[in-house]
C-alpha cells in the first residue's frame, strides 16, 4: 500500500472510505486515493470524528459501514495515516494565539463537546470574542467533583468554567484546567523548613 499517493492531498478534500476495524478509541478505515492508484488503511481517532460519530466515548460506526475523512498525516517512515471526519477548522495558529496571553487565574466558560476516558474536549471562546477554539481537559487537571474513581464526571453539552494551562500553536492544541490555580511557591514551602 502506497501511503506517498497521499502525501500531497490537501487537507480540505474529502475521501469516502470503509470502516475495517473498530477499537473503543477510534476506527480504522480503508481508502482510495483519488487517482485510484492506491489504497491505504488508517486510523479514524475518536478525538478527529465529528461529534455524531463519537459519542459519550463511543465509536457510531460500524464495520463495512461508508465514512467521508480527511487526510490530517501521513507518516510514510511509520506506514501510518490518519483521518479525520470533522470539517477543517480555519483558525489555525491565529486562533489560538488569542488564547496565549490568557492569565492562568482568568476563568473561561466553556462547553464539554467530547468525552473519553481520560478527560473531555471543552470548546471556548476568547475573552474578547475574536477566536474559539476546542482543548483537553485532561482528568488529571479536573477539580475532584469532575473527575471521580477515575471516571469524568462531565456530560457532552455541559458548561464548565476552565482556566488555560497551555497552548502550543505549532501542534494546535490548547490545554485546560478545573482546578484553582495554586498559590504556594517559595512562600508557602518556609513553613516545612
Amino acid at each position: 500500500l502506497g501511503l506517498a499517493a497521499f502525501e500531497g492531498i490537501p487537507s480540505d478534500q474529502w475521501l469516502t472510505g470503509k470502516v475495517v476495524g473498530r477499537q473503543p478509541y477510534g476506527a480504522f478505515v480503508r481508502v482510495t486515493s483519488p487517482e485510484g492508484s492506491s489504497a491505504a488503511e488508517g486510523l479514524l481517532h475518536g478525538s478527529d470524528m465529528s461529534d455524531e460519530l463519537f459519542q459519550d466515548g463511543a465509536v457510531a460506526l460500524e464495520v463495512g459501514q461508508e465514512v467521508r475523512v480527511r487526510v490530517l498525516a501521513v507518516d510514510t517512515d511509520k506506514s501510518q495515516i490518519r483521518f479525520s471526519t470533522r470539517a477543517e477548522k480555519k483558525t489555525g495558529q491565529l486562533g489560538l494565539a488569542a488564547f496565549e496571553g490568557i492569565p492562568s487565574d482568568q476563568w473561561l466558560t466553556g462547553k464539554v463537546v467530547g468525552r473519553q476516558p481520560y478527560g473531555a474536549f471543552v470548546r471556548v471562546t476568547s475573552p474578547e470574542g475574536s477566536s474559539a477554539a476546542e482543548g483537553l481537559l485532561h482528568g488529571s487537571d479536573m477539580s475532584d467533583e469532575l473527575f471521580q474513581d477515575g471516571a469524568v464526571a462531565l456530560e457532552v453539552g455541559q458548561e464548565v468554567r476552565v482556566r488555560v494551562l497551555a497552548v502550543d500553536t505549532d501542534k494546535s492544541q490548547i490545554r485546560f484546567s478545573t482546578r484553582a490555580e495554586k498559590k504556594t511557591g517559595q512562600l508557602g514551602l518556609a513553613a516545612f523548613e
